[in-house]
């Protein structure tokens, strides 16, 4: 479901926004975005067409990446931040 949903919505923020995805004050998010995305389905990929012992490990990195995923909500933070700067 996370691969799924995170393909989907990058496919249409790529469709929305086009190259200024890519070169906006978001931009790092964005490549982190993508990369993260670019491994999930990579790791689909593998642990679908080998067999269960080996793909173990590229299984643990995945969880990792997917950890930092929510490093996103940080981001909040920094909105967070500005909102009191206005007070």
């Amino acid at each position: 479901a996370f691969v799924c949903f995170y393909t989907i919505e990058l496919m249409l923020k790529l469709v929305v926004f086009r190259l200024s995805f890519f070169f906006n004050s978001d931009m790092r998010w964005n490549m982190f975005d993508t990369i993260l995305v670019a491994f999930s389905l990579t790791d689909l990929v593998t642990t679908l067409s080998s067999p269960a012992s080996q793909s173990s490990s590229n299984v643990t990195f995945m969880r990792v990446l997917r950890i930092l995923k929510m490093a996103k909500l940080l981001r909040g933070l920094r909105v967070m931040r500005f909102f009191s700067e206005l007070r």
